[in-house]
């Protein structure tokens, strides 16, 4: 059975732990009961409920003990935006991980991508989960991890042949096999050639980039539609450093504009958006935030060379929800034909005029 990436980070950590007594857990427990990672391991389970503030100096003593901690920080539970913002900030200093359920973050996110000495990482499905927290336990850098609570097909490229092995670290900039999609996904469609770009009669070529769960399964399907001619490129580890070093990635294709996907409450679209297309002069960088429920999308356009900041986008009725089992979610109708809306808009013949 498939799990969440919330189900299944609790999972790899209380599996990590029974091997690596260094691992501990700070965590709130939902409606008082028991957490998986309590269950298996009580002597290294410390109940966060109410208590998130004040835990961040126990952070510090167990990090001085040569502990490595996971700290789990649900949105809202009292807090203001700032005052959480100033927690996680708190733990990360103290060594901890940080993982929390996707939430509205905007400027807060911004700060916390551009900290330094910390992994920023928004893993999709499960495997890519498990992968980056292994990789947070194995070198005890502090990691700043925001994981999904629905079901996901994605697998990311762990375990992939050329793909980072299962203990390795997944790349910042995942590409989805194929980068060119077939109906059957078997190879690349046909008259294109692997790392060449997909160009629409008339227009410019574009490549996807997703973030998150949403915009990664949205993304995945359309490449695979019949007759698409798209690449799909995949983004996990959002901090600068990481970042720049999926820009170039991304320079090495001929692609000259990217549309950046990712649901509001999993990803910040804009400011993320914003950053890419400061480290792709001359390229063009379009940011399709989803609402975080089922619907249509929004396009906010930036531009490298005019160094454009987008503004803020859809509003979220998203709340933070526990780690916890989530239904499967697929790319939704209406927000395919709002980003095929999006595309068509930008490899229109006129669209650079």
């Amino acid at each position: 059975m498939r799990r969440s990436g919330c189900e299944a980070y609790v999972d790899e950590l209380t599996r990590i732990a029974a091997r690596d007594r260094r691992v501990v857990c700070l965590a709130g427990k939902a409606d008082g009961r028991g957490h998986p990672f309590e269950l298996a391991h009580a002597d290294r389970f410390f109940d966060l409920n109410g208590v998130e503030a004040a835990m961040a100096s126990m952070a510090r003593g167990l990090a001085v003990a040569g502990f490595r901690q996971f700290v789990c920080v649900r949105p809202g539970q009292g807090f203001r935006p700032m005052e959480q913002l100033r927690a996680v900030r708190a733990f990360l200093a103290a060594g901890a991980t940080v993982v929390t359920p996707a939430a509205r973050w905007d400027e807060a996110e911004t700060v916390l991508r551009g900290l330094p000495d910390i992994s920023f990482a928004v893993p999709c499905g499960e495997e890519e989960t498990r992968a980056v927290i292994r990789e947070a336990a194995r070198t005890g850098r502090p990691h700043y991890i925001r994981v999904g609570a629905e079901v996901t097909a994605w697998t990311g490229a762990v375990g992939r042949p050329g793909g980072p092995p299962d203990d390795g670290r997944p790349s910042p900039l995942v590409h989805d096999d194929p980068p060119y999609g077939t109906p059957e996904g078997t190879g690349p469609a046909a008259g294109t050639e692997a790392g060449a770009g997909t160009e629409a009669p008339g227009g410019e070529p574009t490549c996807l980039v997703s973030v998150g769960e949403r915009g990664t399964a949205l993304a995945a399907s359309l490449v695979r539609m019949p007759g698409a001619r798209r690449a799909h490129a995949h983004l996990v580890y959002l901090g600068d450093e990481d970042l720049a070093v999926a820009a170039a990635a991304l320079t090495e294709r001929r692609h000259r504009q990217f549309a950046l996907v990712g649901a509001v409450g999993e990803v910040d679209v804009d400011g993320l958006a914003a950053a890419l297309a400061r480290l792709l002069p001359g390229r063009r960088v379009t940011g399709v935030p989803l609402p975080a429920g089922a619907g249509a999308g929004a396009g906010a356009e930036v531009e490298a060379e005019a160094g454009a900041v987008p503004g803020a986008g859809e509003e979220s009725g998203a709340g933070g929800e526990e780690c916890g089992a989530g239904g499967e979610r697929g790319a939704d109708d209406g927000a395919v034909r709002a980003v095929l809306a999006v595309l068509a808009g930008l490899e229109a013949p006129d669209a650079g005029a």
